[in-house]
């Protein structure tokens, strides 16, 4: 059965600290030598946020909606080193993409703003490149930046120019196929799930400021 996923919106993420990585999951064998074992690399993360009145209430809500270790969430992974959304597009960060003439939906916010780098040529699971077109007016792709294609996140760890708005892109733990023409997520996302049932729990004082800790692990199992 399908887990349920729950979204943390981005006006949430109102982060205070990053340290997203990856858990190559590795142990060393008798011999000293350091291995990988039959275990897939995931990403973990304890980002810390800030809270306010009305927004401690809503992340409340979305904590008890995922229940503790039974579902999932969907967290924007605000690579503000890589891909500075909110600094890049404020507008579109905060109201999303309207309509035509400026027409946005009857709660106010448009369609989320989903900057993008397009597949040149399909590439499997565990590929070490792959060659992208990029949007000349976003800021070019780099060594260190978090993408991500459909909720699995993957690191940049050198950005070759190729010239023509196209890139080669050396990448790790690349978790799926990327078909051509796949659209990767410069905002990039994933879906995590809490360490511990407490987990982000928005304790907050007479001023109604909360700042949590949520330690979350990748969910491989969807």
């Amino acid at each position: 059965m399908a887990r349920e996923v729950v979204t943390i919106p981005p006006r949430l993420l109102g982060l205070m600290r990053f340290d997203w990585r990856i858990d190559w999951r590795g142990k060393r064998s008798p011999g000293g030598v350091q291995t990988v074992i039959s275990r897939m690399p995931l990403w973990r993360g304890a980002p810390q946020v800030f809270l306010h009145r009305a927004a401690i209430a809503e992340w409340r809500a979305r904590l008890a909606q995922v229940e503790g270790l039974v579902g999932v969430l969907r967290v924007e992974m605000a690579d503000v080193l890589g891909f500075p959304a909110r600094e890049i597009r404020r507008d579109l960060w905060e109201s999303g993409v309207p309509f035509d003439g400026d027409v946005t939906f009857e709660n106010g916010p448009g369609f989320a703003w989903q900057p993008f780098v397009t597949v040149t040529a399909a590439v499997s699971a565990g590929a070490p490149s792959v060659e992208v077109e990029a949007d000349p007016a976003l800021p070019a792709p780099v060594a260190g930046q978090i993408m991500s294609y459909r909720d699995w996140p993957f690191m940049v760890t050198a950005a070759e120019d190729m010239g023509s708005a196209r890139w080669r892109l050396t990448v790790k733990r690349l978790a799926v196929d990327l078909p051509a023409g796949a659209l990767v997520d410069l905002r990039a996302s994933g879906l995590f799930e809490l360490v511990s049932n407490d987990a982000g729990n928005p304790g907050f004082d007479h001023k109604l400021i909360a700042t949590p800790t949520i330690e979350l692990q990748e969910a491989l199992v969807r």
